[in-house]
C-alpha cells in the first residue's frame, strides 16, 4: 500500500564536480591493483596518486588495496565477468575502477549477475563501489552529449515581438579538469549516496538492492562560450520485492528513486539596470522507465514528490513493503529529503506534467520576478520616465542551490527482466536587456537551456521472494 507524502517545503539540488585536482605523490598506504596492461590520461595521472602493484597471479586478499583497476581496452566484457578479483572486489567493498569501460563491459557484469544494474553508454571511468551488501554507489566519467535550446526574443513598443530559435547537440570529450575532479572525488571518497531506509532483519537482502548514479556536467553559452552553470547530480534507485499478499500471482517489485545534487550558476556577466543575467531560472530532472525495448512499460507510476510546493523545498515518500517475515507482515520504507544548498525563496517544486504516462517530472522554476520558463518575461521590466529598467535579479537563481526529490513505481505482477530508466537533467538560464531611446524601448530576453541525459538497467530478476 502506498501513504501520501508529506512535503513540508520545496528546494533544489544538484551535486557538483568538486574542486580542482592537485598532484599528491603515492603513498605506501595508497596502493591500486592494476590487472594487466592500462593506458590513458585518467591512468597516468592515477599513477601520481596511487603506488601501483601489479599481480603475478590470482590476488586472494584485496584488504591492502585502496582500489581495483581494469582496463577495458585490455579485457574482454567475458573475461572480466569471469576475473576472480574482479568478483572479489565487488563482494568486499573495495573500489573498481574500469578504465575505457564500453557498455558490453558493464552489461557482462549484469549478466554473470555480479551486480544487478548497468549503466549505459561508453566511459572513461567507470567507478562501482559497494557499500555493503545490496548497496553500490557508481561515479561516472564519459563524454557529454548535450542537447541545447536558445531561444531569441525582443517587444517593441508596439508590441511587435520578432525573435530566433534554435536546437543544436554538442558532443563534450572528457576534459582534463574533469579526469581530475573524478580523481578528487575517488581519493576523498566523496561519491554521494542518499541512504535508502534499512530493511528490517527479516526481509532477506537478496530481496532488495539499491544503486546510486552520479553525473556532472556543465552549460555554456553558445554565441560566447562563457561557462553559465555546473551542476551534478545523485540518482538512487532502490528496489524491493513485495510478497504481502497472501496469492503468489500478486507478488510484485517496488523501484523508488531520490534525486538529490546541486546546480551551481556562475556569476552573472552583468547586473545593470538595462541588462541582467545569465541567471539560473528553472532545473528539471526526468526520470522515465523506457517503454520501447527497454521494458519500461512494466512499471506503473505511482507517486511522484514534491508536487506543489513554494519557497521551501524538501520531499518525503513513504510505502509499506509486504512480506512473510519472523512474525511480520510489511514494513515501512520512509525517505526525507530537505534542501541543504541555497535558498528557495521566489521558486516553486512541482511534478510537471508528462506525454509518457510513466514518467516522473521534477521541475524547480523561478516565480519572482518573473516565470523561470520565460512565459512571463516582461514582468521582470518596470517603467520609468523615459523608458524601461529590469527588476534586481532573484539571488537565490544567481548562488547555488540544492534539488531533492522522489518518485515511485511498482509492476503489476513479478517481473525477472531488466527494466531501463531514462535520465535527463536540464538547466535553463536566461539573459534580459532593455535599450532605451527617447521616446521609445526595446525589450529583450535571450533563453538557454541546456540537458543531459544517460540511462541505467535495473535487474529485477535479481530480487528473491522474502
Amino acid at each position: 500500500m502506498t501513504r501520501a507524502l508529506s512535503v513540508a517545503a520545496c528546494s533544489v539540488v544538484v551535486v557538483l564536480g568538486g574542486c580542482a585536482g592537485g598532484s599528491n605523490a603515492p603513498n605506501a598506504g595508497d596502493k591500486m591493483l592494476v590487472l594487466g596492461a592500462a593506458s590513458g590520461e585518467l591512468y597516468t595521472k592515477l599513477k601520481a596518486r596511487y603506488r601501483e602493484v601489479r599481480p603475478t597471479g590470482q590476488p586472494s586478499d584485496l584488504s591492502g588495496f585502496r582500489l581495483v583497476v581494469v582496463d577495458g581496452d585490455t579485457i574482454s566484457p567475458e573475461d572480466l565477468a569471469r576475473h576472480s578479483a574482479i568478483r572479489r572486489a565487488l563482494t568486499t567493498g573495495v573500489p573498481l575502477l574500469f578504465l575505457h569501460a564500453s557498455e558490453p563491459h558493464k552489461r557482462s557484469l549484469l549478466g554473470a549477475k555480479l551486480l544487478p544494474f548497468s549503466v549505459k553508454g561508453q566511459s572513461d571511468g567507470y567507478l562501482v563501489t559497494t557499500d555493503g551488501p545490496g548497496r553500490y554507489r557508481v561515479r561516472n566519467l564519459r563524454p557529454l552529449a548535450l542537447d541545447i535550446r536558445k531561444r531569441n526574443a525582443e517587444l517593441d513598443d508596439h508590441g511587435v515581438l520578432t525573435g530566433s530559435h534554435e536546437q543544436k547537440s554538442a558532443r563534450v570529450p572528457v576534459s582534463s579538469e574533469r579526469v581530475d575532479q573524478f580523481l578528487d572525488f575517488i581519493q576523498l571518497d566523496r561519491g554521494r549516496q542518499v541512504a535508502p531506509p534499512t530493511p528490517p532483519s527479516d526481509y532477506p537482502q537478496s530481496s532488495w538492492f539499491t544503486v546510486s548514479v552520479s553525473d556532472d556536467f556543465s552549460g555554456t553559452n553558445p554565441d560566447f562560450y562563457n561557462d553559465l552553470f555546473e551542476a551534478s547530480l545523485t540518482y538512487t534507485f532502490s528496489a524491493y520485492y513485495d510478497s504481502g499478499s497472501t496469492l503468489p500471482s500478486k507478488y510484485f517489485q517496488w523501484v523508488a528513486c531520490s534525486v538529490e545534487g546541486t546546480v551551481t550558476p556562475q556569476p552573472p556577466g552583468t547586473d545593470e539596470v538595462d541588462a541582467r543575467g545569465f541567471a539560473m531560472t528553472m532545473n528539471e530532472c526526468s526520470i522515465s522507465p523506457n517503454n520501447g525495448p527497454g521494458n519500461g512499460l512494466q512499471l506503473s507510476l505511482v507517486e511522484v514528490q514534491p508536487t506543489n510546493e513554494s519557497n521551501n523545498l524538501s520531499s518525503e515518500l513513504l510505502f509499506d513493503i509486504g512480506y512473510k517475515g519472523d512474525g511480520n507482515t510489511a514494513w515501512t520504507w520512509t525517505q526525507q529529503q530537505s534542501q541543504s544548498v541555497g535558498g528557495f525563496g521566489g521558486w516553486e517544486a512541482s511534478s510537471a506534467p508528462s506525454n509518457q504516462v510513466n514518467a516522473a517530472n521534477l521541475q524547480y522554476m523561478q516565480t519572482s520576478p518573473y516565470n523561470g520558463d520565460g512565459s512571463n518575461w516582461q514582468d521582470a521590466f518596470y517603467k520609468v520616465f523615459v523608458g524601461k529598467h529590469i527588476h534586481p535579479m532573484n539571488t537565490n537563481s544567481t548562488q547555488a542551490m540544492g534539488l531533492v526529490g522522489n518518485a515511485l513505481w511498482r509492476t503489476q505482477a513479478v517481473f525477472d527482466g531488466t527494466v531501463t530508466i531514462d535520465i535527463q537533467t536540464a538547466v535553463t538560464c536566461i539573459l534580459l536587456t532593455v535599450s532605451n531611446y527617447f521616446v521609445t524601448s526595446r525589450t529583450a530576453h535571450q533563453v538557454v537551456a541546456t540537458a543531459q541525459s544517460t540511462s541505467i538497467d535495473l535487474d529485477l530478476g535479481a530480487l528473491q521472494i522474502p
